[in-house]
């Protein structure tokens, strides 16, 4: 499970500035996948990314405010209520397009669906 993550943040590193990592990440997502992200990412009224086509538009709002970015996480931890859930903390620092420089951090929670691909993501504050 580690590898999805380790997929996950660095097409999103990459994905700054590179088309194909930016193809990759959203290509880890099933086609009917939910992001619920943390409330600092709000970007409309309601509380769930549905589809493929909102996740892709939301990472495109994300990535295109960056000129740089670089995570780091921890080993993945299952879910003890939920074992088909899977967790990392994360840290992410990187370099504004308007010059600011910024850190934040985070827990992220996943699950797979059968063939591997993210059905659900979760974005939350540890």
């Amino acid at each position: 499970m580690s590898d999805i993550f380790d997929r996950y943040f660095s097409f999103s590193d990459a994905a700054v500035t590179d088309q194909e990592a930016f193809a990759s990440l959203i290509g880890l997502f099933a086609v009917n996948a939910e992001i619920y992200p943390a409330s600092y990412f709000s970007f409309s009224e309601s509380d769930a990314i549905k589809g493929i086509s909102e996740i892709q538009a939301f990472f495109e709002t994300i990535l295109s405010r960056s000129l740089l970015l670089r995570h780091v996480w921890t080993p993945p931890r299952t879910d003890t209520d939920n074992e088909g859930r899977v967790s990392v903390d994360w840290a992410v620092a990187g370099l504004r397009k308007a010059g600011e420089v910024f850190c934040t951090h985070g827990v992220d929670t996943v699950e797979l669906d059968e063939r591997g691909k993210i059905k659900r993501l979760t974005i939350g504050r540890p």
